[in-house]
């Protein structure tokens, strides 16, 4: 069993994408995976041999920047819709905050927009 980032490789591709658009999206993303895959199969034999015991050192490093990626720049999709998600993407491009809710969740989402300056 592995762990590492691409254990969310098809959950979050699915939860962040649209019916129309998540097979496109899948397949790019899919493509994309096993290139880089491959690429490491084929690198980390040189890197074991020149780095030895540290060569896992620049995986390390890579994960903890993706999972500060993931914490900063992801939103989160817990009980949201993928309208929902995608209207909190547009906002991020455009400079708009969504203001919190003080209601029941999902169900009284109060927005208020303003300008990230």
């Amino acid at each position: 069993m592995g762990l590492g980032p691409s254990q969310a490789f098809f959950s979050l591709t699915s939860e962040l994408t649209t019916q129309v658009s998540r097979p496109s999206v899948l397949w790019i993303s899919g493509v994309i995976f096993w290139i880089v895959s491959t690429l490491i199969a084929l690198v980390f034999p040189y890197m074991l041999e020149a780095m030895e015991s540290y060569s896992f050192i620049p995986f390390a490093f890579v994960s903890l920047l993706e999972i500060l990626y993931i914490h900063f720049a992801v939103p989160d999709a817990h009980n949201r819709s993928v309208e929902e998600i995608q209207t909190d993407f547009a906002r991020r491009a455009s400079g708009v905050k969504r203001k919190q809710s003080t209601g029941s969740g999902i169900n009284n989402p109060s927005f208020e927009l303003k300008t990230v300056v």
